[in-house]
């Protein structure tokens, strides 16, 4: 029986990505194998704690072929540049909201994957798009006006914030 797991990597090794980490261990789909962070003592507390290889840098875990995407987990402001270079290494890219700090750098970006990464796409969660429209709909365009970083909480339907 062969398997359908999927191993990632995960770049930024702080709180959030200890959560998913522990999260990654409960599947049977998905295994990171793979952490990297700028810092050294945070790779180094990464791998004695999960027992998961840390990359000493981002290329060295983007060239290796038994990684099909990588979770981004750093500062909202690095998400772009971070993307950037995972999807160029023609992987998956999957980052917590928001995808980039703009809705101009989050389309430049999704133009940028489709044009270096063929069928390596982000990976939008279904929930959060529909949260979106249904914010949309329901938010007198005079507040919302032109598109803005919209965040709808997917559990409760009265969860819309904009910021």
């Amino acid at each position: 029986m062969t398997s359908n797991r999927i191993n990632v990597g995960i770049v930024g090794l702080g709180r959030w990505a200890k959560v998913l980490t522990r999260a990654a261990r409960q599947s049977d789909l998905l295994a990171i194998t793979s952490g990297y962070s700028r810092s050294q003592e945070k790779r180094s507390a990464f791998q004695d704690e999960f027992g998961i290889a840390a990359a000493p840098d981002l290329a060295t875990m983007l060239a290796d072929p038994g990684i099909t995407g990588v979770i981004i987990t750093v500062p909202n402001e690095q998400h772009l540049a971070v993307a950037r270079e995972v999807a160029k290494a023609g992987k998956h890219v999957y980052t917590e909201k928001p995808i980039t700090t703009t809705v101009a750098e989050g389309r430049e970006l999704l133009a940028e994957e489709g044009e270096v990464a063929g069928d390596h796409r982000s990976q939008i969660d279904e929930d959060r798009g529909l949260a979106r429209r249904e914010a949309r709909e329901e938010l007198p365009q005079r507040f919302c006006g032109e598109d803005q970083i919209v965040h709808g909480s997917s559990g409760w339907r009265s969860g819309f914030e904009r910021y």
